[in-house]
C-alpha cells in the first residue's frame, strides 16, 4: 500500500512593506522557501504512478486526481477538500505502455475526461470519458502516426470539444479533432519532447509550441493557428543543451507579451531557460538557471501571493534522490536563484508535478508523481 503525503510549502517574509507584493518589479523577492512535512494518509493501488491528473471528477467541488499506475490501472482518488485524497472510483485495467496523460473536455459535456498516450497492440492513444459519478469509461483507442511521448488536449477550433495534440516519436505532431474526422499530422525536423498551447500573437487563433531535439541544441518550434484547429509551421528557436520536457507559456515580465518557461534536463543540462515573447510568435531566449537535477515536473503559479509568477520543479539528479526546487520570480521575466527542498520530502522518483488547489484556500498547491506520491500544500502569507 502506498501512502499519500501531505507536506506544506511556507515561504517566509510576512505581509508588510517589505512583502513581495509591495516590491518594484526586478527586486529580489524576500525570505526563501521551507518544507514541511504532514500527516500521512494511506492511498490504494497496485504499482508505482506514472502520472496524475487533477479534476473534479465527481462534481462535489473539490479537487480530485485521475492516476494512472505503472500496472496499467487507472482509478480517481477523490478529494475531501481539506487536502487529503483517499481512495474513490476504479476504473479501466489496460495493458498500455503509457508515457503521458492529460485531462480536458473531449466530447464537450462538461465533465473532465482523461486521455492517455504511449503505445499498445490495438492503438496508441486512450480516451476515457468522465462519467456522472465520478468514474472514467474507456472509449475505442485511436491510432497516432506512431508512438506518443506526450499528449495534450486543448478546444483549437471553437466548437466546445477539445481536440488531442499528440507529440510522435516519429518526429510528428498530430491534431485529432474533437468533433471527429481525420488526424491531421504535422511533420517536424526534430523529435518532439513537450507541448504547450496559448495566443502567441494576439490573433484570437490557439498557437502550439513543441519542445524538440535532434542532437544538441534543442528547440523550440512554434505553428501557429490559422483557423478551424489548422496549424501552420512557425518559427524555430535553438535553445542549446538539455532536453525540454515541459513547457509554460505565460506573461512572466508582465508586458502583455506570452513568454516560455522551458524545464530542461540531461546529462548536458539540467536548468530552466526563459524565452521571453515578442507577441507575434517570435521569442528572445535568457541565460538559464541551473537546477542541479533534470527537470522533470514543473509548475508555473504565484506561490507567495507577490504578484509574481514563480516556477517549481521535480528534479531528478544523475547521483542521489530526487528533489524539489523553487524559483520565485522578480516580474520583469527573471528568477532568483533555485531554493532546494529538502530531498527526504520527495518519496521515490519524483517524475512529474501537477498543480491545484487541495485545500480550497485560493493557495497552488503541488501533486507530486512519485513512487510514493505526495501533496504539497502551499501555507504561504
Amino acid at each position: 500500500m502506498r501512502k499519500w503525503i501531505v507536506l506544506a510549502i511556507t515561504l517566509a517574509g510576512g505581509c508588510d512593506s517589505s512583502s513581495p507584493a509591495n516590491l518594484p518589479d526586478g527586486a529580489a523577492p524576500p525570505g526563501e522557501p521551507t518544507l514541511s512535512l504532514g500527516a500521512q494518509m494511506p492511498q490504494a493501488g497496485a504499482g508505482a504512478l506514472l502520472f496524475g491528473v487533477p479534476g473534479d471528477f465527481n462534481g462535489d467541488g473539490k479537487l480530485d486526481v485521475a492516476e494512472w499506475s505503472t500496472a496499467g490501472k487507472l482509478a480517481v482518488a477523490n478529494g475531501d477538500g481539506a487536502g487529503a485524497l483517499q481512495v474513490g472510483v476504479p476504473g479501466a485495467s489496460l495493458q498500455i505502455q503509457a508515457n503521458d496523460g492529460t485531462g480536458g473536455d473531449v466530447n464537450g459535456d462538461g465533465k473532465p475526461d482523461v486521455v492517455v498516450g504511449g503505445t499498445a497492440q490495438m492503438g496508441n492513444v486512450f480516451v476515457f470519458l468522465g462519467q456522472p459519478d465520478g468514474s472514467l469509461r474507456a472509449q475505442p483507442p485511436m491510432v497516432s502516426q506512431s508512438l506518443v511521448d506526450r499528449v495534450l488536449v486543448r478546444d483549437l477550433d471553437g466548437d466546445g470539444k477539445g481536440e488531442i495534440i499528440t507529440a510522435n516519436h516519429e518526429s510528428t505532431v498530430s491534431v485529432f479533432p474533437g468533433a471527429g474526422g481525420a488526424r491531421a499530422d504535422y511533420p517536424l525536423p526534430h523529435v518532439p519532447t513537450a507541448l504547450a498551447i496559448a495566443d502567441l500573437d494576439g490573433d484570437g487563433k490557439l498557437d502550439l509550441v513543441v519542445g524538440s531535439f535532434y542532437n544538441n541544441p534543442t528547440f523550440v518550434d512554434v505553428f501557429l493557428g490559422t483557423g478551424g484547429g489548422k496549424l501552420a509551421a512557425g518559427a524555430s528557436l535553438p535553445i542549446g543543451d538539455g532536453v525540454i520536457r515541459e513547457i509554460a507559456i505565460v506573461d512572466l515580465d508582465k508586458d502583455g507579451k506570452l513568454d516560455l518557461v522551458l524545464g530542461q534536463g540531461n546529462t548536458n543540462g539540467a536548468k530552466v531557460s526563459i524565452a521571453l515573447g515578442k507577441g507575434d510568435g517570435t521569442f528572445t531566449l535568457l541565460p538559464g538557471l541551473e537546477t542541479g537535477g533534470s527537470v522533470t515536473g514543473m509548475v508555473v503559479a504565484d506561490f507567495n501571493g507577490g504578484g509574481r509568477l514563480d516556477v517549481a520543479t521535480a528534479n531528478v539528479p544523475g547521483a542521489g534522490p530526487p528533489f524539489l526546487t523553487l524559483m520565485l520570480g522578480r516580474g520583469d521575466g527573471t528568477l532568483a536563484s533555485p531554493v532546494r527542498f529538502d530531498p527526504d520530502v520527495v518519496n521515490g522518483d519524483a517524475h512529474a508535478l501537477a498543480p491545484g488547489d487541495f485545500n480550497g484556500d485560493g493557495k497552488p498547491d503541488l501533486f507530486t508523481i512519485a513512487q510514493s506520491p505526495s501533496v504539497i500544500l502551499n501555507t504561504s502569507h
